[in-house]
């Protein structure tokens, strides 16, 4: 939560267990509060051994987890399930078909989870780093050298997207440019993929009302989904949810795009995270809400350039002298500028001295002013107690350089 800015994400995944669920409930109130599946399957597998190994019922217990369509479905693959394997009275089954709402995929399609519905890549990493005879303190070295190279892969990641472009499958298909210009390479190849499911759907309008035009979408295997799509505002919908979970649009809402000869993705359907720039663009508070004072909303967004810049720069020693020579030739420009503006203001000061008034009407203050909390003095002019105290800090602070260098 400190990490991202006390911002609640807006799912999470957790094992079984009423502890972790009112420990959710309590700090993060407003997540959409789920089962990780790596958690489901593992159960399953510690609960029902004997049965789990078996192919016809992992086959319907994972088409209970992610490959029902409807609710109905659902309760008939469930009950199948149950009578074939006569599991009618076994108690972890039960309890596990009471929460059904935060695990099976039917009744979260509309939860955004980043495509992410399980822990494994996460499991993987930690499952590596341990062994039956680590210690605490060696398990933190290890734990400090993994996220290191996850932050170097990040690097080359951000590299590879900005100096490469991804290979276009579709010589005609001007999404498919759109898409690779905006997306990281590993969001294009999976919107990639739902373009070329784009050639297996079939497409049929079933109604027509003004601007809103509604069409029925079916698969390979019969699978159907409903889009509606609105030619005005380019909103479009898809019964399948795939864009409200993952972020990403389905095959169905670009065939029917396709069909209306649109050629860009909407751009309300880009989510920025997903994006080259995500790292840019508008800064949060710690609430995460948008900074409303301007002067410290351009302090943190030079901070995070500046962060970006220094940490891709010392990765490598060239980059590094590069990164510190543009500091210094920044800094030295910076204080060049200051030092102009300082001697201009202190001008008008020994002018006001002898009676000017200074250039700022109504008593207004300078920018300069503002920037080193100078009051205003009554009638514009400016105060002479104020200007000498800046010149004293200047100076002892000066002196205090001096003896640092000595």
């Amino acid at each position: 939560m400190e990490a991202m800015r006390r911002c609640q994400p807006k799912t999470i995944f957790t094992d079984e267990g009423q502890p972790v669920g009112d420990a959710v409930k309590m700090v993060m109130p407003e997540a959409k509060h789920q089962l990780g599946l790596w958690y489901v399957r593992r159960n399953a597998s510690k609960y029902l051994p004997t049965y789990y190994v078996q192919p016809r019922f992992e086959s319907l217990f994972n088409k209970c987890i992610s490959d029902c369509h409807t609710e109905e479905e659902f309760e008939s693959t469930w009950s199948s399930l149950l009578e074939q394997f006569d599991l009618h009275k076994n108690h972890w089954l039960n309890t596990l078909y009471k929460s059904r709402v935060r695990w099976a995929y039917i009744f979260n399609k509309e939860s955004f989870c980043a495509g992410i519905r399980c822990s494994d890549n996460i499991k993987s990493i930690f499952q590596n780093l341990m062994g039956e005879t680590i210690t605490l303190q060696m398990f933190v070295q290890q734990y400090f050298k993994a996220a290191e190279q996850q932050r170097r892969e990040e690097l080359y990641e951000d590299f590879h997207c900005n100096e490469s472009v991804p290979e276009m499958t579709l010589d005609y298909g001007l999404v498919e440019k759109h898409a690779a210009g905006i997306y990281t390479h590993t969001v294009f190849t999976a919107f990639q993929k739902e373009l070329h499911k784009v050639l297996s759907v079939a497409l049929r309008e079933i109604s027509s009302n003004g601007p809103v035009s509604i069409f029925q979408l079916t698969e390979v295997g019969l699978k159907k989904s409903t889009v509606e799509y609105n030619c005005v505002n380019s909103s479009i919908v898809c019964s399948c949810k795939k864009y409200e979970s993952v972020g990403v649009l389905c095959a169905h809402t670009l065939k029917v795009l396709n069909a209306r000869n649109v050629i860009h993705i909407p751009p309300q359907y880009i989510l920025k995270r997903w994006t080259k720039s995500a790292k840019d663009g508008v800064v949060a508070d710690l609430y995460g809400q948008e900074m409303a004072d301007k002067r410290q909303q351009a302090v943190h967004l030079l901070m995070r350039k500046a962060l970006n810049v220094i940490t891709k720069g010392v990765s490598v020693n060239e980059s590094q002298n590069i990164v510190d020579n543009c500091l210094d030739m920044a800094l030295k420009r910076v204080e060049d500028g200051l030092g102009r503006r300082f001697d201009v203001n202190w001008m008008s000061a020994e002018g006001a001295e002898k009676g000017a008034v200074l250039s700022s009407p109504n008593g207004a203050l300078s920018s300069f002013q503002m920037d080193f909390g100078i009051r205003s003095s009554g009638g514009g002019r400016c105060n002479k107690r104020d200007m000498e105290a800046i010149e004293a800090e200047r100076a002892s602070s000066r002196a205090s350089d001096d003896e640092e260098t000595d």
